[in-house]
C-alpha cells in the first residue's frame, strides 16, 4: 500500500480525463504510435520557460518562449527566441532583447520561412524578423492591435492578422511597410496566407467566409464555408496549401450542449468543402495545426490529451494519444494541458508546445518520435480506457481494453478510496456519492503494474 501510495502522489500530475464514451472511428489504426519526449524543460535553475508558439522548415526550427527569471525581485520576464537545425532535438538560446512587465503580452505566432529566415508576431503589434537564423532579431511595432498569425511566401512577400479596426496588413519588403486592409463585415478575419506577389487568401471566424485576392485586395472574391444564419458551426482557424488544399477547423455545436470536434477541408482552393465530424472523446476544441506540406500533419488543442494526425495531408484523420516519456516511465498527459503550437520537421517528427495554464506558466517544448511496432501493451491499455459520466456525482464506471484486472480510486493525498475489478467484459462501476467532492485519480493494476488511466471530478448533486 506504501508503494501505491508513492507512485500515485509522483503520477498525480501526469494523469488525463479520460471521459464520454469511446471514439466514432474516423480512420483506422487508432493505436497510440508517436511518443513525446521534452526536449526543453519548463524550468531550468531560477528560470521558467514558457513556450508560446514555434515552426520548423525541414529541419530548422524556430520557438518563442516568456522566460521569467525567480531570482529577480520583481521577476524579470523576457520574450526569448530558439532556433534547432537538427530537428527539435536541440535548441540554442536567442535572446531577442524584450523586457515584460507581464506574462500577458507574448508571441503569438511564429513562421520558419526557409533556413535564414523567420518572422514573429504577438500581443500589442509585435513583429520580429530575423535574416541571419536567429542571430540578430530586428523587431518593428506597425500597429498598436495584437497580432494573431503571419504567413510570408517569400522572405519579402506577407500578411499579417491583427484584431479589431484595420484587421490585415501586407507587406512586400519584408515586414519594413505595411499596407492595412479593412474588413467591413461583422465577422473578423482569423488567418491570412501569402501566394506571392498580391495573392493572398483570409479566412474569417464563425461562418467562414474565404476573401481571396490576386491584386492586393485592389478586388476580392467571397466563397462562403457555411450560410451566414448558421448557428451550429463554429470555424475557429484553417490551414493552407500546398496549391489548392486547404482545412478549416473549429468546433460544432449541437443543440448548444454537446460541442464535438469539426474539420472542413477544402481541395479546390474553397469553392468546395468536405465535412469532417469527430467525436466528443477525441478533442473537443482544435486550435492549432502543423503545416499540410509536411506529412504528418498534427491537429491538437484544450481539453483531453489527445491529438489528431493525418498521414495524407489532412485527407483522412486519427487519434493520437499524448504519451509523454521520460527517465522515470511513461504517462498520458494532463487533462488540462493543451497544445499551444505545433510543427512537423521534413523528416516526419512533429515539435509542439505543450501548456497546461492560460497564460503557458508550464509550457513545455516536445518531440514526437514515430514507434509503429515499439508501442508498449500498456500504453495501448491507457489510450482505450475510458471513465464516464466526468465529472460525475453518483456512480462512474470505468471500461477498458484491459479484462478482470483490479481497479483503485486515489485521492489527492494518494490514499485509496474505492477498490473495485473490470469484469469480463473489461468494465467496473463505483459508488461516488460519498466522497467528498475533489479530483480523483484512476489507477489500473496490469500484472502487478499500476497504470494511471485517467482522472474522475466528483461534483454535488445539482
Amino acid at each position: 500500500m506504501n508503494n501505491l501510495k508513492q507512485f500515485c502522489l509522483v503520477a498525480l500530475a501526469c494523469l488525463t480525463f479520460a471521459s464520454g464514451a469511446r471514439a466514432q472511428s474516423f480512420a483506422s489504426g487508432s493505436n497510440a504510435q508517436y511518443r513525446w519526449r521534452a526536449v526543453h524543460p519548463s524550468r531550468v535553475g531560477d528560470r521558467s520557460f514558457a513556450f508560446t508558439a514555434l515552426s520548423c522548415k525541414g529541419e530548422t526550427c524556430s520557438a518563442a518562449a516568456l522566460v521569467v527569471d525567480h531570482s529577480q525581485a520583481p521577476w524579470s520576464i523576457r520574450i526569448i527566441f530558439f532556433r534547432s537545425v537538427d530537428g527539435g532535438q536541440s535548441w540554442v538560446e536567442q535572446d531577442a532583447g524584450l523586457q515584460l512587465t507581464t506574462t500577458n503580452m507574448q508571441i503569438r505566432d511564429i513562421q520558419q520561412i526557409d533556413s535564414m529566415n523567420a518572422v514573429a508576431v504577438g500581443d500589442s503589434g509585435l513583429f520580429f524578423r530575423t535574416t541571419d537564423g536567429g542571430g540578430t532579431w530586428v523587431r518593428s511595432n506597425f500597429t498598436n492591435r495584437n497580432l494573431f498569425n503571419a504567413h510570408f511566401s517569400d522572405p519579402s512577400t506577407g500578411i499579417a492578422i491583427a484584431n479589431l479596426d484595420t484587421n490585415v496588413f501586407t507587406t512586400t519588403d519584408g515586414g519594413k511597410h505595411w499596407s492595412g486592409f479593412i474588413f467591413p463585415e461583422i465577422l473578423w478575419p482569423i488567418r491570412g496566407h501569402s501566394y506571392g506577389a498580391g495573392k493572398f487568401r483570409v479566412i474569417t471566424y464563425y461562418a467562414g467566409p474565404l476573401y481571396t485576392t490576386f491584386d492586393g485586395f485592389k478586388t476580392v472574391d467571397t466563397s462562403w464555408l457555411y450560410p451566414m444564419a448558421d448557428t451550429i458551426h463554429g470555424i475557429t482557424d484553417c490551414n493552407f496549401g500546398p496549391g489548392e488544399n486547404m482545412v478549416a477547423y473549429g468546433v460544432l455545436s449541437v443543440n448548444r450542449k454537446n460541442n464535438y470536434s469539426e474539420l472542413t477541408r477544402s481541395p479546390d482552393g474553397g469553392k468546395n468543402w468536405t465535412e469532417i465530424l469527430l467525436s466528443d472523446s477525441a478533442v473537443p476544441y482544435l486550435t492549432v495545426m502543423s503545416s499540410l506540406e509536411e506529412n504528418p500533419v498534427f491537429v491538437g488543442g484544450m481539453g483531453r490529451a489527445k491529438i489528431l494526425r493525418s498521414d495524407d495531408h489532412g485527407l483522412t484523420w486519427r487519434p493520437d494519444t499524448t504519451i509523454f516519456v521520460n527517465d522515470t516511465g511513461t504517462y498520458a498527459l494532463t487533462s488540462n494541458s493543451y497544445v499551444r503550437s505545433v510543427a512537423v520537421t521534413h523528416s516526419g517528427h512533429p515539435v509542439a508546445c505543450f501548456s497546461g495554464w492560460l497564460n503557458g506558466s508550464d509550457g513545455m517544448l516536445m518531440r514526437g518520435e514515430f514507434a509503429p511496432m515499439s508501442v508498449e501493451a500498456y500504453e495501448r491499455i491507457v489510450y482505450n480506457t475510458y471513465l464516464y459520466p466526468n465529472p460525475a456525482t453518483q456512480k462512474v464506471t470505468v471500461t477498458s481494453i484491459d479484462q478482470s484486472r483490479p481497479v483503485h480510486i486515489i485521492d489527492v493525498l494518494g490514499r485509496e478510496v474505492l477498490r473495485g475489478e473490470l469484469d469480463s467484459r473489461g468494465q467496473a462501476t463505483f459508488d461516488v456519492s460519498s466522497l467528498p467532492r475533489g479530483i480523483y485519480a484512476v489507477m489500473l493494476d496490469h500484472f502487478g503494474r499500476l497504470l494511471s488511466v485517467g482522472k474522475v471530478a466528483v461534483v454535488a448533486k445539482e
